[in-house]
């Protein structure tokens, strides 16, 4: 495919795991010299866009609109879209993120003549549980997924969950792990937090994230609640559970021992000075933060959610395996993996490496080994080429 100009298209580059994968592809395709450009649904950027880009907002939108008004806004957003790439003749719209994707998909539908590449965030099966805008969003996947031309997953876990929904499928699919920027993650985490400093008597634990229900921040308070007076708690994020978070470790009595940096551009100088990386979430998509703290060289305990943390923490073991309640701490290569929602085994594993500091040295060790597997290089190139190069 001959290198017509490309676009990058997603809600905005506000701060999360999707946007900061995008800042990194345009980054380092712009530095190749590609014919790349970024549009997004609205304007609320987080992240450092590189020089010379040419950035197209289809609205005015900061994301904090209701969410019917972002769905009614979605042929809007894709007309605009259809003119954009008829004008400036776009070969290819990679979108990132379900909405975005849904625009790119009724852009191809409106007759833009793109070729549409569907990037799947998360896991889809969970808008099952999430009632009448989870029943949009299935509705709205099921419709233009189909119309991809190509469709790349972060994680074998979540094309085995796609698999599931959608098996009459047909559209060619492809895994591809998000990149990170080792040198710059390890050059970032030599500089000193903000707003807090470590101490040589706590034992800290750090969760870095949006303060979500879907992150369960409250078991790791109440985990934080029955260990010892010395271990402390870092969260790095904002979020609209703040909070019912802060008054969570109110009434657990830890208010003091939890705290609360807010959202930082710079999270990697509070990771790399934590003696232990702890998250919990009850989904995640392939988490950019659990990969980080390998390469930060932070020993990581991470819930054995589908998907993400065992593909990252125990790639050889059994994909398919899920811890359940109960089943106490699995030791796996990379780090510690307990069940969603086991507030007991998140308590043995941290207590654990409290006392074994060959183990953490070792987990610290092996886990800058396992970041190098999603360098930055390799993973663009991979991007590189299903966007020009052969997508099958």
């Amino acid at each position: 495919m001959s290198e017509r100009p490309v676009v990058l298209l997603i809600n905005s580059l506000g701060n999360g795991g999707a946007e900061r994968v995008v800042s990194i592809l345009l980054d380092q395709l712009k530095r190749q010299h590609k014919p790349v450009q970024l549009v997004c649904l609205e304007r609320n950027d987080f992240y450092t866009l590189p020089e010379n880009l040419s950035v197209t907002y289809l609205s005015h939108f900061t994301g904090q609109e209701a969410g019917w008004k972002k769905l009614a806004y979605l042929p809007v957003f894709a007309w605009k879209l259809r003119q954009l790439v008829k004008s400036q003749k776009i070969a290819v719209v990679q979108s990132h993120v379900y909405r975005a994707s849904y625009v790119n998909g009724l852009a191809k539908l409106f007759g833009a003549g793109h070729r549409a590449q569907m990037v799947n965030v998360g896991q889809v099966s969970l808008y099952q549980q999430e009632g009448w805008l989870g029943k949009i969003n299935l509705l709205l996947i099921r419709w233009l997924y189909p119309v991809a031309d190509l469709l790349i997953l972060k994680s074998h876990g979540m094309k085995a969950d796609l698999a599931k929904l959608m098996p009459n499928l047909r559209v060619p699919q492809v895994v591809i792990h998000n990149p990170y920027d080792v040198a710059k993650i390890h050059q970032l985490a030599q500089e000193e937090p903000v707003g807090w400093k470590k101490q040589a008597s706590k034992f800290t634990l750090v969760s870095v994230g949006r303060l979500i229900p879907l992150k369960q921040l409250d078991n790791v308070i109440a985990a934080l609640a029955k260990l010892p007076e010395q271990v402390e708690l870092v969260l790095v994020g904002d979020g609209p559970q703040k909070a019912l978070l802060k008054g969570v470790a109110t009434a657990q009595g830890v208010e003091e021992r939890v705290i609360f940096v807010g959202r930082q551009e710079n999270p990697f100088s509070y990771v790399a000075r934590a003696d232990a990386f702890v998250m919990m979430s009850r989904s995640e998509g392939f988490p950019n933060v659990l990969a980080e703290a390998l390469l930060c060289g932070v020993p990581c305990i991470a819930a054995d959610c589908t998907s993400g943390p065992r593909e990252i923490l125990a790639p050889e073991s059994d994909q398919d395996k899920q811890l359940q309640v109960g089943d106490g701490v699995e030791w796996a290569h990379y780090g510690a993996l307990v069940a969603v929602n086991d507030v007991s085994a998140l308590i043995t594993a941290v207590t654990q490496l409290m006392q074994a500091e060959q183990q953490r040295n070792a987990y610290a060790l092996l886990g800058r080994t396992r970041g190098q597997d999603f360098n930055s290089e390799a993973i663009v190139a991979a991007y590189a080429k299903v966007i020009w190069g052969d997508e099958t």
